[in-house]
C-alpha cells in the first residue's frame, strides 16, 4: 500500500494512521506535514489515484 509514494505522502499517511479514531482534515494535516492542503490533494491523486478522505477510509477498513 505504501509503495512508490513521496516523502510528503509518507508523512501524511503516518499522521492519518495515528489519528484514525478522530480524523484530521486536510488543512490540519497540511500544517502538521509542512505543506499546503492543495498540494497534499494533488499528490494523492497523482501517486495514489485517490483522495485523502478515501485513504482515511481504506486505513480504517484495514485496521478494523
Amino acid at each position: 500500500m505504501f509503495l512508490a509514494v513521496s516523502v510528503l505522502l509518507r508523512k501524511v499517511l503516518k499522521l492519518m494512521d495515528a489519528r484514525l479514531e478522530l480524523p484530521l482534515n486536510t488543512g490540519t494535516t497540511g500544517v502538521r506535514s509542512g505543506c499546503y492542503r492543495r498540494r497534499i490533494e494533488r499528490q494523492f491523486v497523482e501517486r495514489r489515484d485517490s483522495t485523502p478522505r478515501r485513504c482515511y477510509l481504506e486505513l480504517c477498513l484495514i485496521k478494523a
